[in-house]
């Protein structure tokens, strides 16, 4: 708005996209070993949760298009947007409890599965007072182990507030910017937006009018590589991608990141170097210990 070089310019601000969700789970975890043949093992794990949702809020565009013709009024506007939180947040600024589980049950879910190389097998059995081929517990029997893991499916579905909206513009007429200047509360600009709506057919509301909506957990896919080097010495690759369609506003999700985990891992002293990249924070580096059995 300040700057006259950037008027009669159109902007794209695709994508903009604000999450925020709190919520509880309770699961129930099984594991079962499916492959135990000496040299090869592998094992399948699962958690079925069950969620209750606390508290969530989005903003959420997909394609905001804009030509200032200064600081005053647009030569064009146009966009899709989305916006919401769950009622027990309606004043929340002036109540010390706006309420604890807000939203209708739902259901979410972890799987895992494990492959082990395990060369040396014969070196980590023993027999003992007439029992045979035991495995010894306080070793780890793998040259390799590769695991991937899908985590945090699911959802649940909160009561809308009444100053949730969805709402188009698709202007190509002047638009006067100082429309919301007297606006000074979300319910103000709920209010603006409803009267433009019914004055002007270049806004629109959105299809969506339901007293609900639902938001997904952050579904992500877990890669691991596990290599045992020699005598106590491993390195591990670790890689978490999102699942999650950007393009969707409704789901809170994890950054993608990958890590390299050098480590010296004894029975009675463990020493590891964890060394990451994701896509917001950047390089990161870190040192962590174990002492004691």
């Amino acid at each position: 708005l300040d700057y006259p070089s950037l008027w009669n310019t159109t902007f794209n601000e695709e994508l903009f996209s604000v999450q925020h969700m709190t919520w509880g789970e309770y699961g129930f975890n099984y594991g079962q070993v499916i492959k135990d043949d000496g040299e090869h093992f592998m094992k399948v794990g699962g958690r079925l949760k069950y969620l209750t949702g606390i508290a969530s809020m989005y903003i959420h565009t997909n394609n905001f298009n804009y030509d200032l013709k200064n600081e005053d009024f647009s030569n064009s506007l146009s966009g899709d947007f989305s916006y919401g939180y769950s009622a027990n947040l309606n004043g929340v600024s002036t109540s010390s409890n706006p309420g604890f589980v807000t939203s209708s049950f739902g259901m979410g879910g972890d799987l895992g599965f494990v492959y082990e190389w395990r060369p040396e097998w014969k070196e980590h059995k023993y027999d003992m007072d007439g029992e045979t081929n035991i495995w010894r517990r306080n070793t780890n029997k793998y040259k390799m182990r590769a695991g991937i893991s899908l985590l945090d499916m699911g959802g649940m579905k909160f009561q809308k507030s009444d100053n949730s909206r969805d709402f188009s513009v698709n202007s190509a007429n002047l638009f006067d910017l100082h429309t919301f200047d007297a606006d000074t509360s979300l319910a103000d600009f709920n209010g603006t937006v409803d009267s433009l709506i019914l004055a002007s057919p270049d806004w629109t509301a959105g299809e969506d009018v339901g007293s609900t909506y639902f938001m997904k957990t952050p579904t992500a896919l877990s890669l691991q590589f596990d290599y045992h080097i020699g005598s106590w010495f491993y390195v591990n690759a670790t890689g978490m991608l999102n699942m999650l369609s950007k393009r969707n506003g409704n789901h809170v999700h994890v950054a993608s990141q990958f890590s390299i985990t050098p480590s010296f891992d004894h029975p009675w002293i463990g020493v590891y170097l964890p060394m990451s990249y994701n896509q917001y924070s950047g390089f990161k580096a870190g040192l962590a210990a174990r002492l004691g059995p």
